[in-house]
């Protein structure tokens, strides 16, 4: 990525973890299961499935910590990750005398409520400030991190991480129905990147401008191509379950819950682009559904 658009400060801090990751942190975040692998190997090049490989484990890394969990909370949201190592995860209890019955021996940590209760309000106007809109993604960096050190209110934002990570974790491990909507859910994310990928073919698929203004430009653009296949794709999904109705075909619930609109192997993403649409398109009708005989005619 191009650095020529940040500060000194920023650029000394560009692609640095805050810390060098522990033994332990390198084998339960960069350890590459079957899935992983799988996915690694359909790129192309060795440089490619590296960099890939890399990137991934230090988005667990970065993306799977206490104070993202604490945050997601705070906002609202229920933040649902895959936790590759299961039996290295650490469990936290809120009152150390209490008694949990068989968990006991599994609530190692304490969650210190006393730094929640001293960070609370600013933990809740940070939230109140994302929620709104007056900060930005970017500058919670600036809010939670000195140098390379935790601020207090990152602190505190851990420490309420570690109880709803504590809970996801046991809800995890318990609830069969669960762990399928977390990987469904994966799955989804990985059909839009490869989407992503797919149409983001010139270039082999990188950012190549060396300034902001124009990595913005190309990523606006490829978000906007996106989603225009995927509303395509909804909409004649929607229409073509309304005619399957209607000629008589049954139509379950239960399959449709498998239906999603990040497909694209009936689209041709190579040739010359054309932007002119039929009258009976630009008075809002559709183009009339195909009618295969196979798969192959998709």
């Amino acid at each position: 990525m191009p650095t020529r658009h940040l500060s000194d400060e920023q650029r000394q801090r560009h692609a640095r973890f805050p810390a060098a990751p522990s033994p332990d942190q390198l084998s339960r975040y960069f350890h590459l299961d079957g899935g992983d692998r799988e996915i690694i190997n359909g790129l192309r090049g060795d440089h490619n499935r590296l960099g890939f490989a890399l990137m991934l484990g230090s988005a667990r890394f970065l993306i799977i910590s206490d104070a993202v969990f604490g945050l997601s909370w705070l906002l609202g949201y229920q933040f649902s990750p895959r936790l590759a190592d299961l039996g290295d995860a650490k469990l936290w209890r809120i009152d150390r005398r209490a008694d949990y019955g068989p968990f006991n021996k599994l609530g190692l940590g304490t969650v210190n409520l006393g730094l929640i209760r001293e960070n609370w309000s600013d933990a809740i106007r940070l939230a109140g400030s994302l929620k709104l809109g007056h900060l930005k993604a970017a500058g919670i960096m600036r809010t939670l991190q000195v140098r390379d050190k935790p601020t207090t209110l990152a602190r505190a934002l851990a420490e309420v991480g570690r109880i709803a990570k504590t809970v996801h974790i046991l809800r995890y491990v318990d609830d069969p129905g669960f762990r399928r909507r977390v990987l469904t859910q994966l799955n989804h994310t990985e059909l839009r990147h490869r989407l992503g990928r797919r149409i983001h073919y010139g270039e082999r698929g990188e950012i190549r401008s060396p300034l902001r203004q124009g990595q913005e430009e190309q990523l606006g653009c490829l978000g906007l191509a996106l989603n225009a296949v995927v509303h395509w794709n909804a909409i004649y999904m929607q229409e073509a379950i309304h005619q399957l109705r209607a000629d008589g075909m049954e139509v379950r619930p239960d399959d449709l819950a498998h239906l999603s609109p990040l497909i694209w192997r009936h689209l041709n993403f190579l040739g010359r682009y054309d932007f002119s649409l039929p009258d009976a398109v630009r008075n809002g009708g559709l183009r009339p559904l195909r009618n295969p005989n196979s798969a192959w005619e998709f």
